[in-house]
């Protein structure tokens, strides 16, 4: 009953081990993302991060041009 057909073709424990590897290949990903987002617009400052939250993007005066 727990797990279903794949307990047929593996043990519980190595489904689980699997399960959680993929699970922090995720969060590696997410956390990543999100520093690697906020290091460009810092190193950028053209504000497109801040945008997300605020809602208002910084436009300098070569933009306007």
């Amino acid at each position: 009953m727990l797990g279903g057909w794949l307990t047929g073709v593996m043990h519980l424990q190595t489904i689980r081990l699997f399960h959680h590897l993929g699970m922090y290949v995720i969060l590696a990903f997410a956390l990543a993302h999100i520093y690697i987002g906020w290091y460009l617009d810092s190193r950028e400052r053209n504000g497109l991060m801040g945008s997300i939250f605020s809602g208002y993007k910084f436009v300098t005066g070569k933009e306007w041009e």
